[in-house]
């Protein structure tokens, strides 16, 4: 099937996803002319970090330019998501090997020697920044940072992307060692993320050092066919508009449970998770998951019939999902989901990098607007505290906001969910 052939299928899709899926192909074709993806001998770069840096960061923002000068000098192309901070200075430094892709309307004010395409969906911003490079390149930044890097570890894990290399580099402040000193002592150490995952993971002292890395290591993404990007957006637009009306006809305030699919019923949290979404269900309160098994499988069977789950169909087999759910076609609508302005709150169990990567998202996307602000219990000071401890750096960096962290909300009781639903939630008929 050709590119044009495919924009011309008649969808049963109602229309604004019909049109998210049509701009998905133009989306695709436009970065794939960019790059010359098929045609030349080197993928791009990813290099990701904070877009709100300023001058009080001059260390970082002098390191993503030398870095970015550094891979166009090797001939590689330097892929960007958006036009300020880290990223700005990287298309400095990258010069005419520089590419932003930003979402349509937000980069109009980009100028310089760099090339320039510009994506419909945040669907497609991430894929293509993620999808089609040799490595990924990861600076200091703040929740959209960990935010993108993390859903990519997890695209790896359940293998819907490539083993890329996830190159950590520094301006010599030690800036992520604290990050990885939770994870290692926190979701690793309790068998939340194996060391496997872990194996795309790296860190470079220098430039130079992610250089041979990406020599070394980089992967060799495959670009899909167009039939499979048909099948990717269409299901994505299809899941979302089938998703979004499920949760809406609920007419009960949501609470979405995060958590890790790998614990088990033996395990003391499991317990936790279903007697606090028994509660939930007792005060009318319906409960949310991604339908799989461990802290979904014990919120399902907590919550009985105020359960719903949403799970993406090659999970079924391998997770039987328990009680009343919905299939869906990838991880990334799941995520779409789950993370919806409806919900009233956000309770994250713990968990390794998918779980990581939905609070992270949650942030921010508040942050820009896209949800409002509601908690996030971060359920267990033990597991949680090192890493709120940790993001005090992009705090003193400015790359986040005290309002931020203020989403947080650290506890050891199910008693301050039952407190903030009553006062917050079910006193005021939200």
């Amino acid at each position: 099937m050709k590119l044009a052939d495919a924009l011309t299928v008649k969808s049963s899709l109602p229309g604004a996803s019909a049109r998210k899926a049509h701009h998905a192909f133009s989306d695709i074709e436009s970065f794939r002319n960019s790059v010359g993806l098929g045609k030349t001998g080197k993928f791009p770069v990813t290099l990701l970090g904070a877009s709100n840096a300023n001058g009080h960061a001059g260390a970082e923002l002098k390191l993503a330019y030398d870095t970015a000068r550094a891979f166009a000098g090797e001939g590689y192309t330097v892929l960007v998501g958006h036009y300020g901070g880290i990223s700005k200075k990287a298309l400095a430094g990258a010069g005419k090997s520089g590419l932003l892709v930003e979402r349509r309307g937000k980069g109009a004010s980009a100028q310089g020697d760099f090339a320039k395409v510009e994506v419909e969906t945040q669907l497609m911003h991430k894929h293509v920044l993620g999808g089609y490079s040799c490595a990924i390149v990861v600076h200091p930044g703040g929740f959209e940072t960990l935010d993108k890097f993390t859903e990519f570890i997890c695209l790896m894990q359940i293998g819907a992307m490539g083993k890329t290399p996830v190159i950590f580099l520094d301006s010599g402040d030690g800036y992520w060692n604290g990050f990885f000193d939770w994870v290692r002592g926190m979701p690793v150490a309790r068998g939340l993320i194996s060391e496997r995952d872990m194996g795309v993971v790296h860190t470079a002292s220098s430039p130079a050092a992610a250089i041979e890395i990406v020599k070394s290591k980089g992967a060799t993404p495959v670009f899909p066919h167009v039939g499979d990007l048909w099948k990717l957006a269409n299901g994505y637009g299809r899941d979302v508009d089938k998703g979004t009306r499920v949760l809406e006809g609920f007419g009960a305030p949501i609470a979405t449970i995060f958590g890790s699919a790998r614990t088990t019923p033996d395990d003391p949290v499991y317990a936790w998770v279903r007697e606090t979404s028994s509660m939930l269900s007792g005060m009318g309160v319906k409960v949310v998951t991604g339908g799989g098994s461990g802290i979904m499988e014990a919120a399902a069977l907590g919550a009985g019939k105020d359960g719903f789950g949403f799970i993406p169909q090659f999970l079924t087999a391998r997770e039987k999902p328990s009680g009343n759910y919905m299939e869906v076609e990838t991880m990334n609508s799941r995520k779409e989901i789950l993370v919806h302005e409806k919900t009233s709150a956000f309770l994250a169990f713990p968990g390794g990098f998918g779980t990581q990567d939905e609070i992270f998202e949650i942030v921010a996307r508040a942050r820009h607007g896209d949800i409002p602000r509601v908690p996030i219990f971060l359920m267990g000071r033990d597991f949680w505290q090192g890493l709120v401890d940790w993001l005090q750096k992009p705090l003193e960096k400015g790359f986040i906001t005290e309002r931020d962290l203020g989403m947080f909300r650290l506890t050891d009781s199910s008693d301050d969910v039952r407190a903030y639903f009553k006062k917050e939630v079910l006193s005021r008929g939200k």
